[in-house]
C-alpha cells in the first residue's frame, strides 16, 4: 500500500481500531441497525461520485477534525489507483460492538473488491473507516 494511503488508512483505522481488536468481533449478516447500511452504502457511493462534502456530513465531530472531505477524497483517488476504477456496491454485513454499529459494504473496483467498514455511533454519525476484507 502507497505511504499516503497508508497514512490516511492509520488515521482512521485508529479512530476505529478499538471496536474491532478488543473483541474480535466478526461482522453477521443482519445485525445493527438497518438505517445504518442504508447509510454506510449512501457513504460508498457519495465518495464515488465525488461528493465528499456529503459524505463528510455524517461524520462525528472526531472524525471531521482527523479526516474531513479533503481526506476522503485523497483516500477514494488512492483506492481507485489502486484497484481500478469503482464499478459497485454489494454484499453488506453489520454487528454492533461496543454500542458500536458496524457496517461493511463490498466495494467493488474493476481490479478487485475490498470491504469499507463503517463505524456508527449511537447518534448514527460515522465514528470510524476501516478497510477490511470484503463480506
Amino acid at each position: 500500500m502507497p505511504k499516503d494511503v497508508r497514512t490516511i488508512v492509520v488515521t482512521l483505522s485508529a479512530l476505529a481500531l478499538g471496536l474491532f481488536a478488543v473483541t474480535g468481533a466478526s461482522a453477521a449478516n443482519g445485525a445493527g441497525a438497518g438505517g445504518d447500511s442504508v447509510a454506510a452504502v449512501a457513504f460508498v457511493h457519495q465518495m464515488a461520485s465525488g461528493q465528499f462534502s456529503q459524505a463528510e456530513a455524517g461524520f462525528t465531530s472526531q472524525m471531521k477534525s482527523a479526516v474531513g472531505a479533503d481526506g476522503l477524497q485523497q483516500l477514494w483517488s488512492k483506492l481507485q489507483q489502486m484497484y481500478g476504477a469503482f464499478k459497485s456496491t454489494g454484499a453488506v454485513q453489520s454487528a454492533v460492538v461496543q454500542g458500536y454499529s458496524i457496517v461493511t459494504v463490498r466495494a467493488n473496483f474493476t481490479s478487485q473488491a475490498i470491504g469499507l467498514a463503517v463505524a456508527f455511533d449511537s447518534a448514527h454519525r460515522i465514528a470510524g473507516l476501516h478497510l477490511v476484507p470484503p463480506p
